[in-house]
């Protein structure tokens, strides 16, 4: 009887943890720095101000895909927050955003960052609002809806001083958060645009393009200035790729049922390479890496690159069968299927795994 009852309680708390752990949206007010009895009352001291500086400064972030752990990095982060100026709490929150995991000590600094920076929304100027727009779709979490609305209704009143990337660079954001007033006041300012001036540009441009008028129904016509811009760029345009080897071994793996498939196809249409594809039957599979997605380590849940989410429903659109499988994920299925790998089974297994849906 006793262990009927234990079984019963136990299966109400993990229905509750289930329920709860779907949501990853960040607490803000049980952030660190929101406690008064846990905000520290004098100022870090020189040593740790000194180390905090040499983080903002550290060349890792650059990569945009940080492997080491936040505690190798920087520990005490969450512990200067409440003393940090807007720029400090920008630069940090974008620090955090391209580590690749999301340990707990990484959700706490999340949060002490973003409750912070919820009362300087209204001093940010349009190049930090669209880079926060940015540490937003990339912090692997959803803020709550009342830090978005504020930051939204901001973003409205100083639209009109957004510039061309930032236009641009704003619109990728906003497209797969919550933001559906900010992303429509976006959409007619790209639409007055006149020229595009950098390589970045244009890149952007054709990659929004495509998604507005496919996935939200907003049709941009580009000026013939604009259109010169294209075509000026697609014909200098030099792209850098590089192919792993857990890529190369998925493509021999998949090459032995169909030698269509090749790696790093250039889709001319998003301005961007697939890892493997197959043009012919319109089967597409990528391979994501660190810089692809982040872990919630408590709880094992990846989270998606926006601009991967938004490349998927324009492929998925068109007709494409879109496949991802992480490195991990491809060394277990090696690990699984390894007696098996030539058999056609196997192939509707992988399949069957790492689709993605509409």
């Amino acid at each position: 009887m006793k262990n009927i009852i234990f079984g019963i309680i136990f299966g109400i708390l993990s229905a509750s943890y289930a329920a709860s752990s779907c949501d990853f949206r960040l607490d803000l007010e049980a952030a660190d720095c929101a406690r008064p009895s846990t905000t520290p009352s004098v100022k870090p001291n020189p040593v740790l101000w000194s180390k905090f500086e040499n983080f903002l400064k550290d060349r890792d972030f650059e990569e945009r895909s940080v492997l080491s752990t936040l505690e190798a990095k920087f520990p005490e982060v969450s512990r200067v927050v409440p003393w940090m100026d807007c720029r400090q709490l920008l630069k940090t929150a974008c620090h955090l955003k391209r580590l690749h995991f999301l340990s707990l000590p990484l959700k706490r600094a999340y949060e002490n960052v973003f409750y912070s920076l919820e009362f300087s929304i209204e001093t940010l100027n349009p190049e930090d609002t669209s880079r926060l727009w940015s540490c937003i779709s990339g912090c692997g979490y959803r803020l709550s809806k009342e830090f978005i609305e504020r930051l939204d209704f901001y973003t409205a009143k100083q639209s009109s001083n957004f510039s061309c990337p930032l236009v641009l660079s704003t619109l990728r954001h906003l497209s797969v958060l919550p933001a559906e007033r900010a992303f429509r006041r976006f959409v007619p300012i790209l639409s007055k645009i006149k020229t595009l001036r950098s390589p970045n540009d244009c890149h952007d441009f054709i990659f929004l393009k495509a998604y507005l008028a496919e996935v939200k129904g907003e049709c941009v016509v580009p000026t013939r200035s604009m259109i010169a811009a294209i075509e000026k760029y697609q014909e200098s345009a030099v792209y850098r790729v590089t192919t792993s080897l857990p890529q190369s071994e998925v493509a021999s793996f998949l090459q032995d049922f169909d030698s269509r498939f090749t790696c790093e196809v250039f889709y001319k249409d998003l301005d961007t390479h697939l890892d493997i594809a197959d043009e012919e039957s319109k089967i597409v599979v990528d391979m994501d890496g660190h810089k692809h997605s982040k872990v919630d380590q408590t709880t094992t849940e990846h989270f998606r690159r926006p601009l991967d989410l938004m490349r998927d429903a324009i492929l998925l659109g068109r007709g494409w069968k879109v496949y991802r499988i992480r490195p991990d994920e491809w060394e277990d299925f090696k690990k699984t299927y390894a007696a098996k790998m030539t058999e056609r089974s196997t192939l509707e297994a992988f399949y069957k795994l790492y689709a993605v849906n509409a």
